[in-house]
């Protein structure tokens, strides 16, 4: 997910570019409320509607949050996700913006493989 921060026009909102120039804060902190989840079939890969869905205790549907509601965002120094961090992107330069998009797909790819191997295999 993308988005823009803008800081509040106060002492401290003033002191933010400054703590991320220098590396003293960079990750984003969100809370949000999911308003709308597509289920997939994990087995055959279409998704489902929910009033259709019946799974049993071996089926592993996928829920996947489509429209979501931010609640707040926080500049943090360590992140509970190790991903969310900030990025200066310029809107002048698409080179740059498609290669940022690039680079954080590759890594969110690689942090989702990470989570889905088993324990205890390398």
């Amino acid at each position: 997910m993308w988005g823009q921060l803008k800081f509040n026009e106060t002492p401290a909102g003033k002191l933010a570019p400054g703590m991320i120039e220098r590396g003293e804060a960079g990750a984003i902190s969100c809370g949000y409320r999911v308003d709308e989840w597509e289920i997939t079939d994990k087995k055959s890969g279409a998704v489902v509607a929910p009033e259709d869905a019946h799974w049993s205790d071996a089926d592993d549907p996928i829920f996947t949050g489509v429209r979501w509601t931010l609640l707040e965002a926080s500049l943090v120094c360590v992140a509970a996700d190790q991903l969310a961090s900030v990025r200066s992107l310029l809107d002048d330069n698409k080179e740059i913006v498609k290669a940022a998009i690039a680079r954080a797909t590759a890594r969110q790819r690689m942090h989702e493989r990470e989570q889905a191997r088993p324990i205890g295999r390398k």
